[in-house]
């Protein structure tokens, strides 16, 4: 991103584009944003027609944005309304797919970085944030970014990106879209700040469920959910939920890891 362009993101004049899902990380970054770097926030969210907490994200997005405009009501002015499109309606694009199948042979990798790609390719967009902290256990199964990472200044804030001299890599090409603002940081980090920020009543309507029940509680078996219980915050679960989330990572998720493991090796 050129250094004029910079230099209006961090004047307010231009939007900080970010895909918001309705987490934990996205809307840290969001609140950030927002309420230390006083900057306009322009959302992208992608439906997954088969996904099955879509709804629930939207949901918890709609609900924090609510409880900003009432205690913060200049924000009003700073967080655009939230664009959405449907993975369905992404061009396919081969040189991102050829990337993304090239890391995923290599190592489990999950296939929203593959619409994600095409998506930001497709709007020509860049420096989208993307809200990927570089010591998540579920992150480092995925995918090693950390080798690719150089440090920048992206619009008065410190972030990360993918080095240029790696642009002849797969990873490159998949991930030169987006600048990784938290990718410094631990979830203990974040939980700090939310706490010392006074941030807990719009962090906690955040979801992380990906495959919700009928009563719309978190299911406790997938990866959201045990990295969830696994961070301590198993307090935003059923009981129910915590005890499959017990049970789940201590059987479960080992089996899960030994058979990407022989998948990819």
């Amino acid at each position: 991103m050129s250094s004029g362009m910079d230099t209006m993101k961090a004047n307010g004049n231009e939007p900080t584009e970010i895909f918001w899902t309705g987490g934990w990380d996205s809307t840290f970054q969001v609140l950030r944003l927002l309420l230390e770097r006083n900057r306009r926030v322009r959302p992208y969210y992608l439906i997954d027609a088969s996904r099955s907490s879509t709804l629930l994200e939207i949901q918890a997005m709609d609900s924090i944005r609510a409880s900003l405009f009432r205690e913060f009501t200049w924000t009003r002015e700073r967080l655009e309304p939230t664009q959405f499109c449907s993975v369905a309606d992404i061009p396919q694009d081969e040189e991102i797919a050829r990337a993304f199948q090239m890391i995923r042979a290599r190592r489990h990798m999950g296939g929203q970085y593959d619409w994600l790609a095409r998506f930001c390719k497709h709007r020509n967009l860049s420096g989208v944030e993307l809200s990927i902290l570089q010591n998540e256990r579920a992150n480092a199964d995925h995918f090693c970014l950390r080798a690719y990472m150089s440090e920048a200044d992206e619009a008065g804030d410190h972030a990360w990106r993918i080095a240029p001299r790696y642009a002849h890599t797969p990873e490159y090409r998949l991930f030169r879209y987006y600048t990784f603002p938290l990718f410094g940081f631990g979830k203990m980090d974040m939980r700090n700040i939310v706490a010392s920020k006074g941030w807990d009543p719009f962090m906690n309507s955040t979801w992380f469920c990906h495959r919700p029940g009928r009563r719309r509680q978190p299911c406790g078996t997938c990866n959201p959910c045990l990295m969830t219980f696994r961070e301590g915050m198993g307090y935003r679960m059923s009981p129910l939920s915590r005890l499959k989330a017990r049970i789940a990572g201590e059987f479960v998720a080992p089996l899960r890891k030994k058979a990407r493991d022989m998948l990819t090796s």
